[in-house]
C-alpha cells in the first residue's frame, strides 16, 4: 500500500510539473512526455509519443539541436542547451533543455531523458530590452570593471563617431578630450568603484577631433555576491 501510494504521488508530481519532463530512445523518438507538453507544444502527450524529436525542431534551429550530439559522443552525460521548437499551431517556442544521457549496464547509450523549460517570455523580454536600448536616443555603453567597453548602442556612434566595432575591447578613455584634469577622473572612478552612481557634465573628443559636451551618468552593476562587475554609461 505504501509503495502504491508513493508511486501515485510520484506520478502526480511528474504530471503536474510546470516544465516538460521527457524521454527519448536511441533513435531520437519521444518515449515519454508529461502533461506539460500540452501547454508548451500544444500537443496531447499521446500525440507526441513515437514521433522523432526532429519533427518538432524549427528548421533554422536544427543545426543547433545537432550541436548537442558531440556532447553525447564525448561521453558528457549531463548538459544544457537552448533551442527553438515549433508548437502544433506552427508558432515558435524557446526551450532550455536539461539533458541526461541514459546508459545500459554495459555503458552503451540507450537514449536520453531530462526536462525542458519554456523560456519564450524571457527571450522575448530580452529582445524587447535589446531593441529599446538600440533605439534609445541617449548614448549607452557598458564596460567591465576595468573600464573596457563591451557593448555600445547606435546612439553612441552618433555622439562619438566611433562604431561599436571601433570601441569594443578598448578603454572607455579613448575619447578623452584633455579638458579635464586627473582629479576629475579620480573622483569619477572613486565614486563608481565605491558602488555609487556618478553624474556630471563631461567633455569628450569626437572621432573626427571636435569636442562635444554631454550630461553623463555612470552606474555600477553588481553580481549576485554584491561585487561590482560592470558599469553602464548613459550620455545625453
Amino acid at each position: 500500500v505504501a509503495l502504491r501510494a508513493s508511486a501515485q504521488a510520484y506520478h502526480m508530481l511528474v504530471e503536474t510539473a510546470h516544465d516538460l519532463i521527457w524521454s527519448l530512445d536511441i533513435q531520437g523518438r519521444w518515449t515519454f512526455v508529461n502533461q506539460a507538453a500540452l501547454r508548451i507544444y500544444g500537443y496531447e502527450p499521446a500525440e507526441m509519443l513515437g514521433r522523432p524529436f526532429s519533427d518538432f525542431q524549427a528548421a533554422e534551429q536544427a543545426e543547433n539541436d545537432l550541436a548537442a550530439l558531440p556532447h553525447v559522443k564525448a561521453g558528457t552525460l549531463h548538459f544544457n542547451y537552448e533551442t527553438i521548437h515549433r508548437r502544433k499551431d506552427g508558432s515558435p517556442v524557446n526551450l532550455n533543455f536539461n539533458t541526461v544521457v541514459v546508459l545500459d549496464d554495459q555503458g552503451r547509450i540507450m537514449g536520453a531523458t531530462g526536462t525542458a523549460q519554456d523560456i519564450t517570455e524571457r527571450k522575448q523580454a530580452e529582445r524587447l530590452k535589446s531593441t529599446a536600448l538600440d533605439a534609445a536616443a541617449s548614448a549607452i555603453s557598458i564596460t567591465n570593471h576595468e573600464g573596457i567597453i563591451q557593448w555600445a548602442n547606435p546612439a553612441f556612434t552618433k555622439f562619438s563617431g566611433y562604431t561599436a566595432e571601433d570601441v569594443i575591447g578598448r578603454k572607455a578613455s579613448l575619447d578623452k578630450s584633455g579638458i579635464h584634469d586627473g582629479a576629475f577622473y579620480q573622483d569619477l572612478w572613486q565614486t563608481i568603484l565605491g558602488g555609487r552612481v556618478w553624474h556630471g557634465q563631461i567633455t569628450n573628443r569626437h572621432k573626427d577631433g571636435h569636442l562635444y559636451v554631454s550630461e553623463q551618468t555612470i552606474s555600477p552593476v553588481r553580481d549576485l555576491s554584491g561585487a561590482i562587475t560592470h558599469f553602464v554609461s548613459v550620455q545625453q
